[in-house]
């Protein structure tokens, strides 16, 4: 997957991009995704097939990555930009990184009601937060 500042996800086939496919015109990429704008960081859910997107546009999106569509976009009522993404290792939380300094917190049990539930908020930073990554243990997010 790669993703660029027109808010374009493509999600790439490495056999042909590599050059390990015999054929000449099988595409380089499988599929695109889009935010409205920039993507900032990707984070593939280690408990699904799901690739989840941040972007400037204020959203995360989690995306079904075998349909090519979208499944769920995190947001929030204020206005940040988010630029970092990553998930808990059961995927019941999606962790986005602001342009405020804060972390947000959404619950992603995919039942309806959780949805909607507003995200806890983790301050500590007083900038950006533009990198966060969950341990292998899954005890720790790091910022």
């Amino acid at each position: 997957f790669t993703a660029s500042k027109e808010g374009t996800i493509l999600v790439w086939t490495l056999d042909s991009l590599l050059g390990y496919s015999n054929e000449e015109s099988e595409k380089k990429y499988a599929g695109a995704l889009s935010h409205s704008m920039e993507v900032t960081d990707l984070a593939f859910g280690p408990a699904s097939n799901y690739l989840y997107s941040s972007s400037i546009d204020g959203t995360i999106v989690a995306w079904d990555v075998a349909s090519m569509k979208e499944v769920y976009t995190f947001k929030t009522s204020k206005k940040v930009k988010f630029l970092a993404v990553s998930v808990s290792l059961l995927e019941e939380y999606v962790f986005g990184g602001g342009s405020d300094g804060k972390i947000y917190a959404f619950s992603w049990s995919r039942e309806e009601e959780s949805k909607d539930m507003p995200p806890k908020i983790m301050e500590g930073h007083s900038a950006s937060v533009v990198q966060t990554c969950i341990s292998l243990d899954g005890e720790f997010l790091i910022s």
